[in-house]
């Protein structure tokens, strides 16, 4: 499934990132707060912070980073959102339920 996202006026499409970038952008990220609003915790961050997450999330590197920060935050914002809703969590609850039947088929629990 790909997403586009409109920036400072240039389009970029979304799709789900790589291994690499999402270990690349959660350490951009750096500590997450506790909070149940996504768009709170995104809002928390500094614009560039974002713009190199976003990168990392896009790229997979910093490559779009000062063409990003050209743009709003709020869209730079929805775009992250957008990601870590629509590609990264579906398969962080896909791989949790694969892990759980794994589990099960190892030892089964007894009733």
């Amino acid at each position: 499934m790909k997403k586009s996202v409109i920036i400072g006026g240039n389009t970029y499409n979304l799709t789900s990132p790589t291994i690499k970038g999402i270990t690349l952008a959660g350490k951009c990220l750096g500590d997450i707060p506790n909070k149940n609003d996504i768009y709170e915790i995104l809002n928390e961050k500094d614009k560039e912070t974002l713009c190199n997450t976003l990168s990392y999330f896009i790229a997979g590197d910093l490559s779009l980073a000062k063409r990003l920060s050209k743009g709003d935050k709020k869209e730079v914002v929805e775009a992250i959102k957008i990601i870590i809703v629509d590609f990264i969590q579906p398969i962080l609850l896909r791989a949790s339920l694969m892990a759980k039947n794994v589990s099960l088929m190892a030892a089964k629990p007894k009733l």
